[in-house]
């Protein structure tokens, strides 16, 4: 019986988010210098589950790391390499960036087994082919939160043409709203998604964007920010602790509300009512 180790390749193209898809798998044996990898051919699932993704991007990225790890695999077994590869981390840290924040390879796990190969087979179909996920109505993104609950009410009231992106800077930081207007105060309306299958998920995110809104206690500008929300409504446990944590609340000089799904319609009623009162008072003035 033999002592492996393997390691997961997540694909997390969206930080805040914190969902993911298991794209490849790499095992490693150091005492025979037996190395396999395995990256998804497909790429259709993951595109379907992360709306607005460049499938053609991903699937480069996965055969260009299939290449090489091939090629390395082939330089171990034929004893080219004159360095000594003792940990499978020490082999897989040679083919990503350390900002290379999309991919992420798991921690180490290990296993025992008299063949490799059906070893590999194994963890692969389970771990990789069975992992991803049906797309799902119920599981948005921020653009499907955008795109599907909030944009055509916006639209249906005239005020998109009057959005525009909107940048604050912090000391250490550069925070980008893409759909911001101004009066007095920039108002800034930010789509983000807490209806993820996984608890785990929904609580990293908030935490996530906590930390985010903090570094707004050293901009120098007022801000009224507006989270554009898909919540799991049917978690009553979860729902309290994201409004708990973000409605309601005020980072430094940017006062920081949650609108639910279900207001999506009157939201853009209020928006509507307030720019063009915004823009009566410029008519006025003039």
């Amino acid at each position: 019986m033999t002592t492996y180790e393997y390691q997961i390749l997540r694909y997390l193209p969206d930080q805040i988010g914190g969902e993911f898809v298991n794209v490849g798998l790499v095992l490693f044996d150091p005492k025979t210098n037996f190395l396999k990898a395995g990256f998804l051919r497909s790429v259709s699932r993951v595109t379907s589950f992360f709306t607005g993704l460049d499938g053609r991007h991903l699937h480069r990225r996965l055969r260009h790391m299939e290449a090489m790890m091939d090629d390395f695999s082939y330089q171990l077994k034929n004893s080219f390499q004159f360095e000594t590869y003792l940990k499978i981390n020490a082999v897989t840290s040679r083919y990503l960036a350390k900002d290379d924040t999309a991919f992420q390879f798991s921690e180490v796990k290990r296993g025992i087994d008299d063949d490799l190969n059906l070893a590999f087979d194994e963890l692969y179909s389970r771990l990789v082919e069975e992992h991803i996920p049906e797309s799902s109505e119920s599981i948005r993104n921020d653009y499907d939160v955008w795109q599907k609950l909030y944009r055509p009410f916006l639209e249906k009231k005239g005020v998109i043409s009057r959005l525009k992106a909107h940048q604050v800077e912090t000391e250490k930081d550069t925070i980008i709203f893409n759909y911001a207007w101004k009066n007095e105060i920039w108002h800034c309306y930010q789509p983000v998604t807490f209806d993820l299958k996984k608890s785990d998920s929904i609580k990293n995110k908030v935490y996530k964007w906590i930390g985010m809104l903090d570094e707004l206690k050293t901009a120098k500008e007022e801000l009224e920010i507006r989270l554009l929300t898909a919540l799991p409504d049917q978690d009553e446990e979860l729902l309290a602790f994201i409004l708990d944590k973000l409605d309601q609340k005020v980072f430094g000089s940017a006062k920081v509300s949650v609108i639910r799904q279900n207001q999506a319609e009157q939201f853009a009623s209020q928006v509507q009512a307030k720019i063009v009162q915004h823009e009566k008072g410029i008519l006025k003035e003039n």
